[in-house]
């Protein structure tokens, strides 16, 4: 944590600093997240969700396999019956326009098909109140797996770990990674429903005409990659701000602290550091308002494209049922499917936006799970005897952001039942 001074004339501002009177700041030099967050294309985004739907499910499977197997399962069926019920519907429509007399003949025609529809949208409303339940049961448990997961690697580290820069901040980066774990789960579980939707309903408007389902997918590009920027927008802001959240903690720590209350109260720090609080949520919420703009206008571009390609779906479908391309009666599952496909294109896209920007925190908490096992401490598996004479030669350290060593060739020792404390260019003598 660095104290910046306010620039003067003759001292230009750093980017590192935002011109104020003294702003605390954590300054960490090699961190290149936010970059890497930038460097991230479209396309690889879009590749990346099958990743994190096995990642979801793989979590899913350490802490309650029956569970998995299950929301897997009930997915499943539930395309099968959409998919059903979307071909019923062409049985329920087309006894009913055969002819401009509906008679008891057409009426019990329909009954069959009726009979399916109905069943398979009941049968669909369990299934989803099932999946709820299922990810509800599975969503606490993996955050707690996550958890102990990131607990055990950090308590298996070495103590030098945290003077490594950036060590910190980057387990604020993992713990946040831990909190949007119970997430993961249940934006996979939707992303599942609306593709068994989409599956289904595809199949079906296929089936009416294959053109159609082309026009759709194209139709829903423009907002799938407004959604995936978008996430990543947001997800950029939170890596900007992730040191002031951390100086928030600490300013925090020092206000209500009982073992420095005392200091607070009885001279001026009170107001000192709750402007310095001031001014690093003001900095927080300055880059989270940029952030909520930017993805404002390309949501609204998105949508924008997004309407207009959808109306020439219509149109192109009005075009088709003019022509006999499609018959009177194919129309109304034509409109239904077309529909269920749109809605479920959504469910992908912006279900999948949300993954997308789960899974980076993700990343972030399995980097830090990785750089805590390198720092792991190496014991032995049995206690050795007590040593007469405790001896360390030609130690060495070399701080991690400096060119040379500091200490070089340093000899350090002396009776066991002496306790000695080394740390430093000045106790290594």
């Amino acid at each position: 944590m660095t104290t910046i001074p306010k620039p003067t004339a003759t001292t230009a501002p750093t980017d590192e600093a935002e011109v104020s009177d003294e702003e605390l700041k954590f300054v960490i030099p090699g961190d290149r997240r936010i970059e890497a967050a930038n460097a991230i294309t479209t396309r690889a985004m879009a590749r990346r969700l099958p990743q994190l739907i096995r990642r979801s499910l793989a979590l899913g499977w350490q802490v309650d396999r029956a569970a998995v197997i299950a929301l897997l399962g009930v997915q499943l069926l539930s395309g099968v019956l959409e998919a059903f019920g979307l071909m019923a519907t062409t049985g329920v429509i087309k006894p009913l326009i055969a002819s401009q007399h509906i008679s008891g003949d057409q009426l019990r025609s329909a009954v069959p098909s009726l009979v399916v529809l109905s069943g398979a949208i009941g049968l669909r409303a369990l299934l989803g109140i099932a999946s709820t339940a299922l990810s509800a049961r599975l969503a606490p448990r993996i955050a707690r797996e996550a958890e102990l997961e990131l607990l055990d690697a950090a308590t298996k580290a070495e103590l030098a770990a945290y003077d490594n820069p950036g060590y910190n901040d980057r387990w604020d980066a993992a713990d946040r990674g831990v909190e949007v774990s119970r997430d993961l789960l249940t934006q996979a579980q939707y992303i599942l429903a609306a593709s068994a939707s989409l599956i289904a309903s595809a199949f079906v408007l296929t089936a009416v005409h294959p053109v159609l389902l082309p026009l759709l997918l194209l139709a829903a590009l423009p907002k799938g990659v407004a959604s995936v920027r978008a996430a990543r927008i947001s997800y950029i802001a939170s890596l900007a701000t992730t040191k002031d959240r951390r100086l928030l903690g600490m300013l925090r720590w020092y206000l209500v602290d009982k073992q420095i209350a005392d200091q607070v109260r009885s001279g001026t720090m009170a107001p000192f550091l709750l402007d310095k609080y001031r001014t690093a949520g003001a900095r927080i919420d300055r880059t989270t308002d940029q952030a909520t703009w930017r993805s404002a206008r390309i949501s609204l571009v998105g949508g924008a494209a997004g309407g207009l390609a959808h109306a020439v779906v219509w149109v192109a479908l009005a075009l088709l049922v003019s022509a006999g391309q499609i018959s009177v009666a194919a129309l109304g599952t034509a409109f239904l499917a077309l529909g269920r496909v749109s809605a479920g294109l959504d469910g992908v896209v912006g279900y999948g936006a949300q993954l997308f920007r789960t899974g980076m925190y993700l990343d972030d908490w399995a980097d830090f799970i990785d750089e805590a096992g390198g720092h792991r401490i190496d014991r032995g598996s049995q206690a050795p005897a007590a040593p007469a004479v405790v001896r360390a030669e030609n130690i060495t350290f070399q701080y991690p952001s400096a060119d040379r060593p500091a200490p070089r060739g340093r000899l350090l020792g002396g009776p066991a039942r002496r306790s000695r404390r080394a740390g430093g260019r000045e106790r290594l003598r």
